[in-house]
């Protein structure tokens, strides 16, 4: 009996190079079985982070090779690692309300995602028992950092990808016991499969064609940056992290490096996806018509001194500040990774200098530029009060302050210009 909760299939890919090698060097076979499964257990929960794969029916070995998953993933990898030692156990599906991923899902992406949403745990068969493993789903940094954020929460809750009804004395760990993180939540009840494949045979999300492109192009993306987000505990903590480890530059940059490869795609609206991207969760904001609108603000024949902060990637702006020749041009972004694309772009103009460093802190005199630009930036910056009051400070007297802001509540982009 126990063979069919040992054997291989297409997703529980076991005997892939990688999870070998993963084994191996984790030395769990040679850990007793109680030991070694609650070594995985914690692997896959805590080593595996939590995110949205792009789809549920991938292998084990993607799911490794991807770094993070969701309760299927994350499932079907957990699985093979237990199959691969010796571990008996099978896969139980069930559907989950929607709004438990309330707050990873936001926007469009929530309106439109199904009522139920596909979900699954690992039974594992220990000392002649079935125990019931759900909480390796959600990796213990983020739940952290949502109990922080949450912290006035002392009974149940729900969202973020938790239900739970006690979320100040979660049941995470495994000791010989049955652990939950997502069962609060779970409105159908699909029973037990030997593996995930023959799971997905009988049931499987429920979504439009149109829908299922759009969550593997663009909303899974939007909930991962949700994730990460609440990971990285706010871009306030992450600053104070920063400014007391060092690095800055260099942690700023891995916040930006997800997002690098589809940066200015998405804002130029170069593809049918970015075009479809802002169509759904922008309201059909087009950034080149914003763009156009705060750089005709800046004369072509502008020949004083020009702040641009923060720079990106300089993608609207390169031909802009390459032709004012005579103008002395300063680009400054928190971000090498934003400021690397920006230096390609600008970095063979003599009268353009493109520096990493922080708005609240500028390395300028006292009104020392004649204009100062911001566009679609300044809601990035992490202390707003101090980025106005060093803009104010380096501005000369009658200067320009050209800049574009999204507020909150607002659709549509609010301009400002001059003092």
């Amino acid at each position: 009996m126990k063979d069919k909760y040992l054997r291989e299939t297409r997703m529980v890919d076991f005997s892939n190079p990688a999870i070998q090698k993963l084994i191996q060097n984790m030395k769990w076979k040679e850990m007793g079985e109680f030991e070694r499964i609650k070594a995985i257990y914690n692997y896959v929960r805590d080593d595996v982070l939590f995110g949205y794969n792009i789809d549920d029916g991938i292998s084990a070995s993607k799911v490794l090779a991807d770094g993070y998953g969701q309760c299927n993933t994350k499932g079907t990898l957990f699985m093979a690692l237990l199959r691969a030692c010796n571990i008996p156990c099978r896969v139980h599906g069930f559907t989950i309300d929607k709004r438990l991923q309330k707050g990873a899902m936001t926007g469009f992406v929530y309106r439109n995602a199904p009522k139920s949403i596909f979900h699954s745990w690992v039974e594992i068969n220990f000392e002649n028992q079935w125990y019931e493993l759900e909480a390796f789903i959600l990796d213990k940094t983020y739940i952290k950092k949502l109990q922080e954020q949450n912290s006035e929460c002392t009974g149940a809750f729900c969202g973020y990808g938790v239900a739970v009804k006690d979320f100040r004395n979660l049941i995470i760990e495994f000791d010989r016991n049955n652990t939950y993180i997502q069962s609060e939540g779970i409105n159908q009840d699909f029973g037990v499969y030997d593996c995930p494949d023959e799971l997905l045979k009988e049931h499987h999300q429920e979504i439009s064609a149109f829908k299922a492109f759009a969550y593997r192009h663009i909303g899974r993306h939007l909930m991962n940056r949700n994730v990460r987000k609440i990971e990285n505990d706010s871009f306030k903590l992450l600053e104070l992290k920063l400014n007391l480890e060092g690095n800055m530059a260099d942690k700023i940059q891995n916040a930006y490096e997800t997002s690098k490869n589809i940066y200015d795609d998405v804002l130029t609206q170069r593809n049918i996806f970015s075009k479809l991207y802002i169509k759904l969760f922008w309201s059909g904001t087009d950034d080149n018509d914003i763009a156009r609108k705060v750089l005709s603000y800046v004369p072509d024949d502008f020949s004083g001194k020009l702040l641009d902060v923060p720079v990106g990637t300089a993608v609207f702006t390169e031909n802009k500040w390459s032709s004012l020749k005579n103008a002395h041009i300063t680009c400054i972004d928190y971000s090498m990774d934003m400021l690397e694309q920006a230096r390609k772009r600008l970095g063979s103009h003599a009268h353009i200098k493109c520096i990493q460093g922080g708005v609240g802190n500028l390395q300028m005199e006292d009104e020392s530029v004649d204009t100062v630009v911001s566009m679609n930036g300044f809601h990035t910056f992490l202390d707003k009060q101090k980025a106005f009051h060093e803009i104010w400070r380096v501005l000369k007297p009658g200067g320009d302050f050209i800049a574009c802001f999204y507020p909150m509540r607002r659709k549509t982009p609010c301009f400002s210009y001059g003092i």
